[in-house]
């Protein structure tokens, strides 16, 4: 998570400026619908859910100004799209439809403590800063449509 982050800006406006962006209405709806929907959304996910007019070349530019100050983070879930979500402290993982492509966050660590036993079968790896793991499976609404 960004460190300017860490001090709790309480108004979206005071986390984009405390990255040095402009607040613009674009920007402050496309964080407002990741933090909203707490969960990754593809670029025409967000502008479906969008209260203000924007194309998608601006919301791609918005999310990658977002990705490079390390306020939303990038994820590719084998399903030829990419998804953003806000980065957070909470370690979660996702369940992704091979279907529709809907994600959900899972917030079970299957991991845990037995990431350690990765870096020591590693032959050149030492440590490990972070990890991320997906799910692949049918979602409930998909399962009834067959």
């Amino acid at each position: 998570m960004h460190q300017l982050l860490s001090k709790n800006p309480t108004t979206t406006v005071d986390v984009l400026r405390s990255v040095g962006l402009r607040a613009t209405e674009q920007r402050i709806a496309v964080y407002d619908i990741l933090i909203k929907k707490k969960c990754a959304l593809s670029i025409p996910n967000i502008l479906s859910l969008s209260p203000v007019d924007m194309n998608e070349s601006t919301a791609y530019r918005i999310i990658e100004q977002f990705v490079e100050k390390e306020l939303v983070r990038k994820m590719y879930f084998q399903t030829g799209k990419t998804f953003f979500e806000i980065m957070s402290d909470h370690h979660h993982h996702h369940i992704v439809c091979t279907q529709c492509h809907d994600v959900e966050p899972v917030s079970a660590c299957v991991l845990g403590k037995n990431i350690q036993s990765v870096t020591r079968g590693s032959h050149k790896f030492s440590t490990i800063a972070d990890h991320m793991l997906e799910f692949f499976g049918t979602c409930k609404t998909c399962t009834r449509k067959k």
